[in-house]
């Protein structure tokens, strides 16, 4: 998940390429508000298509958007926000009917936990998948989708691809999470040593206005020393300075006798 400031977010709203990448990314938030009622129903056919429909719109935003050059900052934030509401509230609604759909369910909401807290760093959120990560999400479809087959066939087939599928799912989600905490810590050891590189440019920068300050104060000095008299000029001024001390006080006890 990216870091964007609200000014960007608006710019990219006004954006008519990017109307229709928007649109899909933002369906897939309703996905779980219109399934679960369906499988509810007993219609198996309107189930499969809206479920393949609601989760084809992932795959279809992006080709849609680099096709029209409507690539956003503000559709990839649609993109990953859509993608963690529609998966997580799916599989959370599996839960009662295939308990194994606990393990993808929480290694999600691990990955969109790192993704916010990512957000929330200047360095992180670069608003770019991971290649694992766009992998996931094909057995993450499949299993969501034979899932919800699975609720309403007593086929064997529906069971055995939903649990394939499922244990696919959580072994790249495992990798992407690594793949998260990799990135992660490279991009803190970047940050460390660019502040360090930061902190001896300071000091080196320093140390030069230092030299500097060193350099024109040697200067001026040896400019004064270049434009003084000789020893013996100055120690005229010094007699003549000290005559004229001398003279002044004898001068005042004279008018204070008068």
């Amino acid at each position: 998940m990216m870091k964007t400031n609200k000014k960007e977010l608006i710019k990219d709203l006004k954006n008519p390429r990017a109307i229709i990448p928007n649109l899909l990314s933002t369906s897939r938030m309703f996905a779980p508000l219109v399934i679960p009622p369906l499988v509810i129903s007993g219609n198996i056919p309107l189930v499969l298509l809206a479920t393949t429909a609601f989760l084809s719109t992932d795959f279809l935003d992006g080709k849609i958007a680099r096709a029209f050059n409507g690539q956003t900052k503000l559709g990839q934030l649609l993109d990953q926000i859509s993608d963690k509401v529609c998966s997580i509230g799916l599989l959370l609604a599996l839960i009662p009917s295939i308990p194994l759909t606990i393990v993808p369910l929480a290694l999600e909401s691990t990955i969109a936990l790192i993704n916010i807290k990512a957000s929330t760093k200047e360095h992180k959120g670069d608003g770019k998948s991971t290649q694992c990560g766009r992998l996931k999400m094909w057995p993450l479809s499949i299993s969501i989708i034979s899932g919800y087959s699975m609720l309403l066939s007593s086929s064997i087939i529906f069971e055995v691809l939903t649990h394939l599928s499922i244990l696919t799912t959580a072994a790249l989600e495992v990798v992407n999470i690594k793949e998260y905490y990799e990135l992660s810590k490279s991009k803190d050891d970047e940050e460390k040593i660019k502040a360090t590189n930061q902190v001896a440019e300071n000091q080196k920068q320093k140390t030069k206005n230092n030299q500097k300050q060193k350099d024109i104060t040697y200067t001026e000095i040896t400019e004064y020393i270049q434009q003084c008299p000789s020893i013996s000029e100055l120690n005229e001024i010094k007699e003549i300075i000290s005559s004229e001390t001398t003279i002044q006080p004898k001068e005042k006890t004279k008018q204070k006798k008068r």
